[in-house]
C-alpha cells in the first residue's frame, strides 16, 4: 500500500495555476525577452536560457500535480468520516 499524506486543494489550485503560466510564457517567448540568450565570442548561439527555465519550471509544475491528483486519489477515508456526523459505523 502506498503512504501518501494528505494535501491541500491550493498545491492543485497553485499547480494547475503555475502550469499555464509557464507554458505561455514559454511558447510566447516570455521568458527569453526576461532572460536572454547565450551566445559565445563569434555570436553563435549556445543555449536559449528563456526555453531553459521555461521547461524547467513546467517540469516542476507538472510534478506537483501528479502529487496532488495521487493524494487526492490515495487519501484516506477515515478523517472525513470522523467528520461526519451523520455517519453510522456498522
Amino acid at each position: 500500500m502506498l503512504k501518501t499524506a494528505p494535501l491541500k486543494s491550493s498545491v492543485m489550485l497553485t499547480s494547475i495555476i503555475g502550469l499555464v503560466i509557464s507554458i505561455t510564457f514559454t511558447l510566447s517567448g516570455r521568458f527569453t525577452q526576461i532572460f536572454g540568450k547565450k551566445f559565445d565570442a563569434s555570436g553563435v548561439l549556445l543555449y536559449d536560457r528563456g526555453i531553459s527555465l521555461g521547461f524547467a519550471f513546467t517540469l516542476v509544475f507538472i510534478f506537483l500535480l501528479i502529487a496532488s491528483i495521487v493524494s487526492m486519489s490515495h487519501s484516506p477515508i477515515g478523517a472525513e468520516e470522523s467528520l461526519d456526523h451523520t455517519y453510522k459505523k456498522k
